[in-house]
């Protein structure tokens, strides 16, 4: 299990020294790999809780031009598999 936190920025926008408010968002990715036959099998979810949040590129973006202000990618699941030869 990982997390990604990102802290707001309003204090730095209230002090004028950001153009743009940040919100701060956190995002959970559950990542795990098996033993699988001759490889490895990786399973990875992204955004476990499927939380809405943008991402800081998109909020700094969307300050200057609203057609910017676009949502992260949902709950994603990722398969992979691995052989070492």
């Amino acid at each position: 299990m990982q997390a990604l936190y990102v802290g707001g920025r309003d204090r730095a926008f209230d002090a004028r020294v950001d153009l743009v408010d940040i919100s701060s968002y956190v995002v959970f990715d559950f990542v795990t790999s098996i033993a699988l036959g001759p490889g490895n099998l990786q399973i990875g979810i992204h955004n476990l809780f499927n939380n809405q949040d943008f991402p800081v590129a998109s909020q700094y973006l969307a300050g200057f031009d609203e057609q910017f202000n676009a949502a992260g990618v949902g709950r994603t699941l990722r398969v992979g598999y691995s052989v070492t030869w």
